[in-house]
């Protein structure tokens, strides 16, 4: 997920040095970027995110796609269209160094600080902003024992980047489910899997929330609207998790 500039936080001063390994096109407007440490590893959480320093003097927020890893590597889901132009400068740079300087980690929608044992755990995810829940949905399988649900809304088909990984998770790990949904069904009659605003399906899916816990990454938009209607439907403020609503970042 590409982070705006709309969100508050603490200046840092720990800064880390990776290289960029691998530069993944996934569609016309989506690549999937691996870095990894030069010398020290950041040390983070699954759900969080870093601020990538660009030689331009441009910041660029981006969710971490993976649990931490042994070898320290991290993964990155970019959205390079025309509204997205410092993720566009970022690529542009990596094209003439491999270097990344980044800072971090932020945020607070990790599963160690919010799961409980008995909710039943759901994923609202938004484009490009299924990045962090891929990184929460790698820990969950491991770690936790309760249903995930995830629901994945794309304007188009191939949005869904990551899907053939989603289906080697639902093949191993049967309390495991995905749902696609699609924005713009108009463009692509030969869509079968359901249509709409995601934050919508998810309503009905889901009439009473006071069970769920909930975390949503996605457009700040999306976000805004789906806590508004969750909200309605039962789901406590503080189960509703998403480092997209404004508040001061800090970090852990």
């Amino acid at each position: 997920m590409n982070y705006g500039r709309r969100l508050g936080y603490k200046i840092m001063t720990n800064t880390y040095h990776y290289l960029c390994q691998e530069k993944l096109i996934k569609t016309r407007d989506i690549s999937l970027i691996t870095i990894v440490p030069i010398s020290h590893a950041l040390t983070y959480q699954a759900g969080q995110f870093v601020e990538i320093l660009l030689r331009s003097g441009h910041c660029l927020l981006l969710s971490i796609a993976n649990a931490p890893q042994t070898d320290g590597h991290i993964e990155f889901h970019l959205r390079h269209d025309e509204a997205h132009p410092i993720a566009k400068l970022f690529l542009n740079e990596l094209e003439q160094d491999a270097n990344v300087v980044l800072r971090g980690p932020f945020g607070e929608s990790t599963l160690e600080q919010n799961i409980q044992s008995q909710e039943e755990l759901v994923f609202l995810a938004g484009g490009t902003g299924f990045a962090p829940i891929k990184a929460l949905l790698q820990l969950a399988l491991v770690n936790s024992q309760q249903p995930l649900l995830l629901y994945w809304g794309i304007r188009r088909p191939e949005d869904a980047y990551d899907e053939p990984l989603l289906q080697q998770w639902k093949t191993r790990y049967p309390r495991f489910d995905y749902t696609l949904v699609l924005s713009e069904p108009h463009q692509h009659p030969s869509w079968t899997a359901p249509t709409g605003f995601v934050h919508d399906y998810v309503a009905q899916k889901h009439p009473d929330m006071k069970a769920l816990c909930l975390f949503a990454s996605g457009p700040f938009e999306m976000i805004q609207a789906a806590q508004r209607l969750f909200t309605h439907q039962g789901l406590k403020t503080h189960r509703f998790i998403s480092d997209m609503l404004p508040k001061t970042i800090k970090t852990i």
